[in-house]
């Protein structure tokens, strides 16, 4: 994660982002934006593994050891379940859902 840290301090070099703004997590290195909409992104190393049978597969680089994962796998989650949602009425949709639990997540203490 300090890699990954130092080449995101690097990327927002202009932007006038303090050092506070890159927060090192467990698998991830939180971006804070404080001006606008003040959004956290948190961007996390993948590790290319062409010998996974996934569609742009790889690894996470974690504390615990290496978390599969594949951006495209992902994506394609996340349409067809916002679609499913989207088309039954229900109380929650799917994407308020994620970002209800991110929000919790973050705010547990380990």
């Amino acid at each position: 994660m300090d890699f990954t840290r130092e080449k995101l301090k690097e990327i927002y070099a202009t932007a006038n982002k303090v050092d506070d703004d890159f927060e090192k997590k467990k698998s991830a290195v939180c971006v804070h934006f404080k001006g606008g909409i003040k959004l956290n992104v948190d961007v996390a190393p993948i590790i290319c593994d062409d010998t996974l049978d996934l569609e742009n597969g790889g690894q996470i680089p974690r504390d615990d050891g290496w978390r599969l994962t594949s951006v495209t796998c992902h994506n394609k989650f996340v349409i067809s379940r916002t679609t499913e949602s989207n088309r039954v009425s229900g109380p929650v949709k799917f994407n308020r859902l994620v970002r209800m639990v991110k929000w919790w997540n973050n705010r547990q203490t380990v």
